[in-house]
């Protein structure tokens, strides 16, 4: 069986546990900024069974703790090859997270609430700096010194893999959520997400254009999130048609030979699927239109591509 190392946010781990395939999954993290990642660490002689072993009364999984681990010693390199597989996933959805920064050398770490409170933990046991600032824009650097930082990050990712064998997935945020037979909008979503999907787009083209030989799966136009969906309510938890766009993107480039031939069939496939969406949905979007002041000029847009 054909075997994926994961980069990503969970919507790429999901492709794989949420739909029926024959694929293994050897490796996968999450939380890490590959604007950083091959920046120098700040765990010293602190490892990762210390990690794990930290008594938190909040609890934290021992899959978000390698990740903290991952980020804080900048090992992603290092765990992607303990366990080489066939293909690596890619996508860049993480970095629409902000940022803490530590006192003394300024490291930046990919920032949650959640990993906020357990990095408290750590500056109390292995004095690990102490935070200086937190909600740190997740664009806050130039798009120069980002483009930079992506070609770092790629060319590492090119001594591992071959470019002929990385996935790039383009994931982006839903403004549409499910709820059971309704369909709504995201509350305050360019107050919550400023911008958000036009960074990840950019820095998504910085990556493409540095992997010339990688195969490309682009974002579903008319994807919908799910409000129940098991991981919770975000604009990157989509209803289960999302997840098997992707598999069969994936089924379609395990059996293509030629590239050109290939790009076609994804486009196939991303248009069937818009259509879905679109044939599911459309009633709904009528709807919540009919609700909405008419000066919600992206909704008519979404309603004329339609």
């Amino acid at each position: 069986m054909v075997s994926f190392n994961i980069l990503g946010v969970c919507t790429s781990r999901d492709i794989f546990s949420r739909t029926k395939n024959n694929y293994i999954v050897n490796k996968y993290t999450l939380g890490f900024s590959p604007l950083f990642c091959f920046e120098n660490s700040i765990t010293g002689s602190v490892s990762l069974n210390d990690f794990l072993n930290i008594s938190y009364p909040k609890g934290r999984s021992n899959f978000l703790r390698r990740a903290d681990y991952i980020e804080y010693s900048r090992s992603v390199f290092d765990f992607l090859c303990e366990n080489k597989s066939d293909y690596l996933i890619l996508d860049l959805a993480m970095l629409r997270s902000s940022y803490f920064m530590t006192e003394g050398n300024s490291f930046f770490v990919g920032s949650s609430k959640q990993r906020i409170e357990f990095y408290k933990r750590l500056v109390d046991l292995f004095n690990f700096p102490k935070i200086k600032k937190t909600g740190i824009s997740y664009n806050f650097l130039d798009r120069s010194d980002i483009v930079s930082r992506l070609d770092l990050y790629t060319n590492r990712l090119l001594q591992i893999y071959p470019s002929n064998k990385i996935i790039l997935c383009n994931h982006k945020l839903s403004r549409f959520v499910k709820n059971g037979n309704t369909l709504s909008m995201f509350k305050n979503f360019d107050i919550k997400w400023p911008g958000v999907n036009d960074f990840l787009q950019f820095c998504f083209d910085c990556v493409k254009l540095r992997l010339p030989e990688c195969h490309v799966i682009d974002f579903l136009d008319n994807a919908v999130a799910d409000a129940r969906h098991p991981l919770g309510y975000s604009p990157l938890h989509f209803t289960t048609s999302y997840y098997q766009y992707f598999k069969e993107c994936i089924d379609c480039i395990m059996l293509s030979s030629d590239k050109e031939l290939e790009s076609k069939r994804l486009s196939i496939i991303k248009d069937k699927y818009n259509k879905k969406y679109a044939a599911t949905y459309f009633r709904n979007l009528q709807q919540l239109v009919l609700k909405l002041n008419s000066s919600h000029d992206k909704i008519h847009k979404i309603l004329d591509d339609l």
